[in-house]
């Protein structure tokens, strides 16, 4: 799938919501101050990838990319972010969390480019992901290529498991370890989910994400 945000427009994709055995890819170029905001939330239990290719082509665009991956059982996620920006004053961000449960694998190819017509660029890659078994995996490999200095660019990742001080702390608290657990889990994936717009559909993801894992 292909598509085209032309100059000054805003595209808003609220969420995109998959779940099953499945391949997808979406290439998205965006002109002159246009905005893409992207919400994906993916739940798997079998295979699935999914590649996506954001090309800022304007000056002043701007894309927003908001990913909640959950696995669980044999599982295998694999998600291809590449942003290339190729005009100057664009800006994008990619918040990617993910959540494994059981045997499941993870995999995050995340590219950034940024070429040598692209100064004053503003780039922003962040990975946070929580294993909740032994047995899960999950793989990062963040890429920057950067043509030209007058840049700003930053990522980070994280990798762990659910805080057992808090854990702890929410037991004392007078919760059962399931809802402690839980309202860890929540409050993870809630800066993804509260990225969704319509109030409605928003409340809607939350309790499908809630009982997949």
């Amino acid at each position: 799938m292909k598509i085209r945000i032309n100059s000054g427009e805003n595209l808003q994709i609220f969420p995109s919501f998959q779940f099953g055995t499945n391949t997808n890819r979406r290439i998205i170029e965006i002109e002159s101050n246009a905005q893409l905001d992207l919400t994906q939330v993916n739940l798997v239990e079998d295979s699935q990838e999914y590649h996506y290719q954001i090309y800022l082509i304007g000056e002043f665009a701007i894309c927003n990319l908001y990913f909640l991956d959950l696995t669980r059982r044999d599982g295998k996620l694999k998600t291809i972010i590449e942003v290339f920006h190729q005009a100057p004053n664009c800006k994008s961000r990619q918040l990617h969390k993910g959540i494994y449960a059981d045997n499941s694998v993870g995999i995050l190819k995340s590219y950034t480019e940024i070429n040598n017509n692209s100064a004053g660029t503003d780039s922003l890659q962040l990975h946070r992901s929580i294993l909740l078994s032994n047995t899960a995996r999950v793989y990062i490999e963040p890429h920057l290529k950067i043509d030209i200095d007058i840049v700003k660019c930053k990522h980070g990742i994280s990798v762990g498991k659910l805080d057992d001080q808090m854990l702890f702390y929410l037991q004392s608290r007078g919760l059962s370890k399931s809802n402690a657990k839980r309202l860890l889990i929540d409050s993870f994936e809630e800066e993804i989910l509260n990225t969704i717009k319509n109030f409605t559909e928003q409340q809607s993801i939350k309790k499908k994400v809630s009982l997949w894992i």
